[in-house]
């Protein structure tokens, strides 16, 4: 995928199996370049990047979707970025 630095980024993180009575919830979420790293979410979303989250909010049982405006790393060559988001669990 290739965009604008600005431009919206979307994802979405779904849990591989749902446990009934359970919601997973987004904790952080960090994108990277392979030399250089940027929390996009700490717990609460990172404004300088416009993070935000979709309509379930920061946890569901089925999916989190969010969104960001993308950037570029000062100094970076490759050109190529990596999310990976850390989640837990909480009983409802």
């Amino acid at each position: 995928m290739s965009t604008a630095v600005g431009n919206p980024i979307y994802g979405q993180l779904t849990p591989m199996s749902t446990i009934p009575g359970t919601e997973f919830v987004a904790n952080l979420c960090s994108v990277t370049d392979g030399s250089n790293n940027f929390n996009i979410l700490d717990t609460c979303p990172v404004a300088i990047v416009d993070f935000s989250f979709g309509s379930s909010g920061q946890s569901d049982a089925s999916a989190v979707q969010f969104q960001f405006n993308s950037f570029l790393f000062p100094n970076s060559t490759s050109g190529t970025y990596s999310i990976a988001c850390d989640v837990s669990s909480k009983i409802n």
